[in-house]
């Protein structure tokens, strides 16, 4: 299970605040197959105000594929907290 199927499941646990069990998820699927999932759940944390686990998806996501979305959503993430 990869791509978008995976991106769903993330969203869907992420959307019910089950972070978490999305990390988990997450976890099973192999590293090659695993930008799109990551990516999700960082938005999923800024939705959430999870910094924390965010700053863990936004070095996933740069390690696997780096592109500025990620950057911009890391700022939004600081911005919301205040944290400039």
């Amino acid at each position: 299970m990869h791509g978008m199927l995976g991106a769903c499941m993330v969203d869907l646990l992420g959307r019910s605040g089950h972070l978490n069990e999305a990390v988990k998820f997450i976890r099973e699927i192999p590293d090659d197959l695993l930008t799109t999932e990551w990516e999700t759940l960082l938005s999923l944390c800024r939705i959430h105000g999870n910094l924390n686990l965010g700053e863990i998806a936004s070095r996933k996501v740069m390690n696997l594929q780096p592109i500025d979305g990620v950057h911009v959503l890391v700022s939004n993430m600081y911005a919301a907290r205040g944290m400039w």
